[in-house]
């Protein structure tokens, strides 16, 4: 899931962005970015593993933080879900490559109801199609790697005046942009809950799939920008070079496996985490409670599953932007993503013993650090990708944020919100069953 949820149309595009930038330091920048993401995961890593629960991009801040800090960060999470419309149109615009002429909006439309439909029927289904659309993207990435590897002109690659052809702020700048990439594991903390063993498998997942991936798309760059001069290839898409190097056959692997794939796992896993912070929301009496209602056959929230595919169908069938849905899911995105680390801060005081059961440990003096780290990059980013929208989007997205604060302390007042100290109930009710599973067997014995 981790893996799907990072491997995204952010590879297919940016990489030809990022050549332009910063020639072939592009292999560089993304390693860069991948190390500087996974240091922004770390704080929420601990929290993840030191109180494993479900909805945890509510949870967190609302226990740790504040109610009013959890409902604006929920709030925030629900418009910036826009971006499930843009991993449709992308996917549409691929298939596009595949049957020329076919209607984009009703194949946007049609993934989206398909992956709405398997997540509908429970995760263990969606985790099963995620897997067959993992392993389909990583043949179609594969191919373009393994028969780029033999085409690259090493010498040129890493020669110093292809490296940095634009000096280092301008590979900086690239590294900064390719967080963007290699972001995305801190998703998987929302589903702490349903996890065998979350204490320690969410910060590997979180961890290791974040740095394989940093591997796969540094990979990917090296053949990207070392098999044809790099001035051809900046800001053209990968299928330029796709085209060179793999015979035919392979080339629609590529298409179908690596671009309609990387599009498809994210939009899946998207499905299966994005209605976890509201429910506990709904629970907590935010909004109401019958939203959180699950489906007794299924076991997955209906109503909510229903309400974040329309808020997908709603930008395809008005035909917003892609650039326009991109920037204002980002941007914000990174505004709730950096309560996360902000979190952190406060899980040794308020759950000390959490924190010591933790198998996953960052030092007590190392915590704080990797927040204001994490937290500071998180805010850059949404800076610039908010400021780099239309001032009418600009002024949306700033007026919803404000709307999000007033509405926070108006509903608190009216509704008497009082969050449980619960973070660690996780924890406790799998001591519980493990010691009741003990007993039962202790009495048979």
């Amino acid at each position: 899931m981790a893996v799907g949820q990072i491997i995204g149309a952010g590879v297919m595009s940016l990489c030809g962005v990022a050549i332009g930038m910063t020639g072939t330091g592009v292999v560089l920048a993304f390693v860069l970015a991948a190390v500087i993401s996974c240091t922004s995961l770390l704080p929420a890593a601990q929290v993840a593993a030191a109180c494993p629960t479900t909805g945890g991009t509510y949870r967190y801040p609302s226990r740790l933080l504040g109610a009013k800090a959890g409902f604006f960060e929920v709030m925030v999470y629900i418009l910036c879900q826009i971006t499930v419309s843009m991993y449709a149109i992308t996917f549409a615009t691929y298939f596009q490559d595949l049957v020329p002429g076919i209607n984009l909006k009703l194949v946007a439309l049609s993934i989206l109801t398909i992956i709405f439909v398997t997540n509908i029927l429970g995760t263990k289904n969606a985790a099963i199609v995620q897997k067959i659309l993992v392993i389909a993207l990583i043949a179609g990435l594969g191919s373009f790697i393994l028969f780029g590897l033999v085409e690259v002109n090493y010498n040129y690659v890493f020669n110093p005046d292809n490296l940095f052809p634009n000096g280092p702020r301008a590979f900086l700048t690239a590294s900064a942009l390719l967080t963007f990439s290699t972001s995305g594991a801190i998703t998987i903390a929302e589903l702490g809950g349903e996890a065998k063993n979350p204490a320690k498998d969410l910060p590997i997942a979180m961890i290791g799939s974040t740095l394989f991936v940093g591997v796969l798309y540094a990979l990917i760059s090296l053949v990207a920008s070392g098999v044809l001069p790099w001035e051809e290839v900046a800001d053209q898409p990968l299928s330029l070079v796709a085209a060179e190097i793999l015979p035919r056959p392979f080339f629609y692997v590529f298409l179908i496996g690596g671009a309609l794939g990387a599009t498809a796992t994210t939009l899946n896993a998207t499905f299966s985490w994005v209605t976890k912070p509201v429910m506990i929301a709904c629970e907590d009496g935010w909004f109401p409670k019958r939203l959180a209602n699950v489906n007794h056959k299924f076991g997955t929230p209906h109503y909510l599953i229903l309400i974040f595919y329309v808020v997908g169908v709603v930008p395809i069938v008005l035909d917003i932007s892609l650039n326009t849905i991109a920037t204002i899911g980002s941007g914000l995105g990174c505004v709730y993503q950096a309560m996360a680390p902000l979190s952190a801060v406060f899980l040794i005081k308020k759950y000390p013993q959490a924190y010591q059961n933790s198998k996953f440990k960052l030092s007590p003096k190392m915590i704080p650090v990797f927040a204001v780290f994490a937290f500071t990059l998180l805010v850059v980013q949404a800076i610039l990708l908010i400021s780099d929208l239309t001032a009418m989007a600009a002024a949306f997205s700033l007026l919803y944020l404000i709307f999000s604060v007033i509405l926070a302390f108006v509903l608190e007042r009216k509704r008497n919100i009082k969050i449980p100290a619960d973070l660690d109930e996780n924890i406790n009710s799998r001591k519980m069953n493990e010691s009741k599973n003990g007993g039962m067997q202790d009495d048979r014995n």
